[in-house]
């Protein structure tokens, strides 16, 4: 290989899944979309029922009184899983 004087040459990077833990196993991404789709299916019909019964105010807030819990406690587990991730990088694990 002839390399003009002065040329520089560039190394692509490689993806951090590769740099870091490509040992672990992965979850193909169908696997959630399924189970999103599965778990949230209920709502389109439900919230037909619902308005049939109450006001389109009652389901909202029921709905935010159910979600809110839900999303904080997501949060949390989302960021003790970062620490821990970090804590076990540093340990060398």
């Amino acid at each position: 290989m002839n390399v003009e004087p002065g040329a520089t040459t560039r190394r692509a990077a490689a993806p951090a899944a590769v740099a870091e833990g490509a040992d672990r196993a992965r979850v193909p991404g169908s696997v959630p979309a399924v189970a999103g789709a599965v778990v949230f299916s209920p709502a389109f019909p439900a919230t037909g029922w619902a308005l049939e019964g109450v006001g389109p105010w009652t389901v909202t807030t029921v709905r935010a009184v159910v979600a809110v819990p839900a999303a904080v406690s997501a949060g949390v587990a989302a960021v003790v899983a970062l620490v821990c991730g970090a804590v076990t990088q540093r340990a060398g694990r």
